[in-house]
């Protein structure tokens, strides 16, 4: 989930504090709600059991909190609402310039984070899924680091805890903030390369850059650095 600051209000209760964003349909109209954490999970309860998507199941235990509230507008008043995705206001712009492999590498990302029993994207889940490309993976050869290293030195580092994620969907798990700044860098480097798409080796170079992840630390202790990806030999074309 994004933090949010402490001022934000639900847009739906209008009572307990907002702490995500959520892109929706509200009566046909395509907008972004601030949502506290009770009212998102009583969208994504609610999707599921509408229209029979997602995970949803009688068995699922948020039925007993949800199941005789769908009808009481003070509770619960977002029957008006078609839950579309959970992300913040910068990724959906973001969205619009990723090329097709970078949108399922983000949600590759997602798949990671479940993984680790975590409730928000963070940049070493980008990195993971990032390893997964062949011009990430090449690049990497080119400099003389094996993925599957990376991969490992990952695996033992990122924080694993077990919390309470809300959905086993990776579409519905947001990115943090810094993954998101990770993303927005990664689009200047695009423009850099005078590239009309985010593609992943764009964020390769903005994770390397990033001063404060995990995973850019970790790229970095590999000599995976922004001015050794810039070097015109490894200026790889797709």
């Amino acid at each position: 989930m994004l933090p949010k600051k402490k001022d934000k209000i639900c847009d739906i209760c209008g009572v307990r504090p907002a702490i995500m964003n959520a892109l929706v349909i509200q009566n046909g109209l395509q907008t972004i709600l601030e949502l506290c954490e009770l009212d998102y999970m009583a969208l994504d309860f609610l999707q599921k059991k509408s229209y029979g998507m997602g995970d949803y199941s009688s068995n699922d235990p948020l039925s007993e909190l949800f199941d005789d509230s769908l009808d009481d507008e003070d509770v619960l008043p977002v029957t008006n609402i078609s839950y579309v995705a959970t992300q913040s206001k910068e990724f959906f712009e973001l969205d619009k310039r990723m090329s097709d492999e970078l949108k399922q590498i983000v949600i590759d990302s997602g798949d990671v984070a479940l993984s680790y029993r975590k409730s928000v994207i963070d940049v070493e889940h980008l990195l993971y899924a990032l390893l997964s490309d062949e011009i990430v993976v090449l690049l990497l050869d080119l400099i003389g680091v094996d993925k599957v290293e990376v991969r490992n030195a990952i695996d033992k580092s990122a924080e694993k805890r077990e919390q309470y994620v809300f959905t086993t969907n990776p579409l519905k798990l947001p990115l943090s903030d810094t993954s998101v700044e990770v993303l927005q860098n990664a689009l200047v480097n695009a423009k850099e390369y005078n590239s009309q798409k985010i593609e992943p080796e764009h964020v390769l170079m903005a994770v390397s850059e990033d001063p404060q992840s995990l995973a850019g630390s970790l790229l970095r202790g590999y000599g995976i650095t922004a001015v050794a990806l810039r070097r015109p030999e490894l200026r790889v074309l797709r």
